[in-house]
């Protein structure tokens, strides 16, 4: 299977290498190859540029599955959440890997 890792962070003073760490040792204890690491360093709630491409990358078949570090960092609220899990259940992606490591 082939997963695509989403990170965010809120300040340029935070790291995302946590959640790319425990993210790719997830994918790798299960046998999937990550196909893309999608990264957000921002605070803003309007503009997620990587989660948009993300969600722009799920209809060409760019990977399986989706790994997030936790719910927070997809959405800042459950609609904005819901929502993106419904973009990607759209191109038929498997949502039952819909989950953390």
């Amino acid at each position: 299977m082939r997963a695509a890792l989403y990170t965010r962070v809120s300040t340029t003073d935070q790291n995302a290498e946590l959640q790319i760490r425990d993210l790719q040792a997830y994918a790798n204890r299960q046998g999937w190859y990550v196909a893309e690491a999608y990264k957000d360093v921002m605070s803003s709630a309007t503009s997620h540029p990587s989660l948009t491409r993300l969600l722009a990358d799920a209809p060409a078949g760019k990977f399986d599955c989706v790994l997030r570090w936790k719910l927070d960092r997809f959405g800042r609220s459950l609609v904005d959440c819901s929502s993106g899990i419904r973009e990607l259940e759209a191109p038929k992606l498997d949502s039952s890997a819909f989950q953390k490591g």
